[in-house]
């Protein structure tokens, strides 16, 4: 569509760039991962001693949010981090919206940034899971359970389990740029997770670097450039 529209740019969406990375040595015993990547698109599986452990980091971009023109004009995707999201926020109460809105305008990328390791010293805090009212708690858990729910059922209940094993309190919402749709920014970052969620400009950004345990890194797709 790009390409067929002359903008400028159009060649860093080249279906030729991306890229297969292998992290340790494939097999039954110890553990293992793979990961595909390149724009708009990042994702890890996790395996240890022949099963997957672990379905993040994860990445998945859309832009434009919705298709412009052509016989699917209209159509969407990627919507229900947004649906999700959108919904905790505005049921949220004066004070914990307060809390949770961390800034009037969107950030031009996403927070963790696109090193080779993801820097989370300028992700905003938002407000916790525990000083949430339980009705929002329960929005909160939905919208990460959405990112959980990319992978398969079996996969995402293990990796639910073990966030709350974890524990939920540190699990923190926030949320920057107006509250009308099309400009938006939310993350949920906690304990050995992260989510980052981005919609600027008519374009929404989800990513899940989250479960670490195979030692995953988060980058900004458009960036990846994994190695074997």
């Amino acid at each position: 569509l790009e390409r067929a529209r002359k903008r400028a740019g159009w060649i860093r969406r080249d279906p030729e760039r991306y890229w297969f990375a292998v992290f340790g040595e494939p097999g039954a015993q110890g553990a293992w991962a793979w990961r595909v990547g390149g724009h708009h698109v990042a994702i890890q599986v996790t395996l240890d001693d022949g099963a997957v452990v672990g379905s993040t980091p994860s990445f998945l971009g859309s832009n434009p949010a919705v298709v412009p023109e052509g016989p699917t004009a209209g159509s969407r995707t990627l919507t229900g981090e947004e649906i999700l999201a959108r919904d905790l926020l505005t049921n949220l109460s004066p004070e914990a919206r307060a809390i949770a809105v961390v800034d009037a305008v969107a950030p031009p990328e996403i927070h963790s940034g696109f090193g080779a390791r993801a820097d989370l010293r300028s992700v905003p805090s938002g407000i916790r899971h525990d000083d949430l009212a339980a009705p929002e708690r329960d929005r909160l858990e939905s919208l990460v359970r959405h990112y959980l729910g990319r992978a398969p059922d079996d996969v995402a209940a293990a990796s639910w389990e073990r966030i709350v094993d974890t524990g939920l309190a540190p699990i923190t919402f926030a949320w920057a740029g107006s509250d009308e749709p099309g400009h938006i920014h939310h993350d949920e970052p906690g304990r050995g997770r992260r989510d980052d969620r981005r919609c600027a400009r008519g374009a929404p950004y989800a990513d899940h670097p989250g479960d670490r345990r195979g030692g995953g890194r988060s980058r900004s797709p458009e960036r990846t450039r994994p190695t074997a």
